[in-house]
């Protein structure tokens, strides 16, 4: 019984290390940036929309592609020229 005692003890701490894994992941492709809406063009792709910002910190500018099922909650909040924070995933 000690065996097996410390086999489940061992369970939630590999379970746990391997969610921290993941989100360790996941943080790795995950950036907040405050950015300022330069403009928004369609593309050949019918589903997205490509939007350019500036990053307010390091002052790159860049772009991401907007799915269509984002658009009806994210495009009226997307003024060019006003200020957001973003968060982009790699992907």
């Amino acid at each position: 019984m000690v065996g097996k005692g410390k086999e489940a003890a061992k369970e939630p701490a590999n379970s746990s290390s391997q969610n921290f894994k993941k989100v360790s992941q996941i943080e790795r492709i995950k950036q907040i940036i405050q950015a300022k809406i330069l403009g928004v063009k369609e593309t050949r792709l019918t589903d997205f929309l490509k939007v350019f910002y500036l990053n307010q910190r390091s002052q790159t500018r860049g772009y991401f592609l907007l799915n269509s099922y984002q658009k009806p909650n994210a495009l009226p909040n997307l003024d060019i020229g006003s200020v957001r924070s973003i968060c982009l995933v790699s992907g």
